[in-house]
């Protein structure tokens, strides 16, 4: 599910939703069963907190980015279709400000700004580089989802978008946050950008034909840790199971008022 839906029970489910909840299927996946750059225990507590704790774990994932910080010469060339283009790789739309404003200081405390330098990380998929790639555009995609630009950036936006062509001031349009979440929120008006670009990145060429799944080594939580997750994963499915059970007496009342409707 989206980090939005997990958060707010009650919300309307939308074509957005279903397009962000394909990314944490294809990261739960690729997590499981292909190796990565962390250490056992921080790959274990890195699928835990996302998959375990909620929507607002989610959140940190798309805003912060830690696990996908990389230098830019750890990521391949590549190569695109006409269709899709991609967000620029090492883009960071997220400053502190941002991670402030939605309740994401926590995450970030006693930490660098995700766009600190000393942040950058080894690939988080040594051996599929490719991969790292597609996740990490994806998650620059949906973190738009979860953050809004202030007027005065709109307006630098604005500002630099209005520059003559060749203007050093125009150059530098793409790399401003703002203009990044704009191109990402007009990517997800429907579904036909995620689609086609899942679909021109898969079919590149410069995918390895040696990369059988391989179930990754998992820690074994302790007990008490694992008895809160537990008590959490049966509340919230005893609410999905009541939000069921009224929607299907909504459905029943339904069909029963249109029998009497017929008669």
């Amino acid at each position: 599910m989206s980090a939005h839906l997990v958060e707010n029970r009650g919300a309307i489910h939308t074509f957005r939703d279903d397009l962000e909840s394909s990314f944490w299927v294809i990261l739960w996946t690729i997590t499981m069963y292909c190796e990565t750059s962390l250490s056992v225990e921080a790959h274990s507590e890195f699928i835990r907190q996302t998959f375990k704790l909620g929507g607002h774990e989610k959140r940190s994932v798309l805003l912060l980015q830690l696990v996908f910080k990389v230098t830019s010469n750890s990521l391949p060339d590549t190569p695109t279709s006409n269709n899709v283009v991609p967000i620029p790789p090492n883009t960071s739309c997220y400053s502190s400000d941002v991670l402030t404003d939605h309740g994401l200081s926590l995450y970030a405390s006693n930490k660098p700004t995700p766009d600190s330098d000393n942040l950058q990380q080894p690939i988080l998929f040594p051996k599929q580089p490719m991969l790292h790639q597609l996740l990490k555009n994806l998650v620059d995609l949906f973190g738009a989802l979860y953050w809004t630009p202030s007027p005065s950036d709109l307006w630098v936006v604005d500002y630099a978008a209005s520059c003559p062509k060749g203007d050093p001031i125009q150059d530098h349009l793409k790399t401003l946050s703002a203009y990044c979440h704009q191109q990402s929120i007009s990517r997800l008006q429907d579904h036909q950008y995620v689609i086609n670009y899942l679909v021109d990145h898969l079919n590149l060429e410069t995918w390895p034909t040696d990369d059988k799944a391989v179930p990754q080594e998992i820690t074994v939580m302790e007990y008490d840790v694992a008895e809160k997750l537990d008590k959490a994963v049966v509340l919230q499915s005893k609410h999905i199971c009541e939000l069921v059970e009224e929607v299907e007496r909504q459905h029943k009342k339904a069909r029963l008022a249109g029998g009497h409707n017929k008669v």
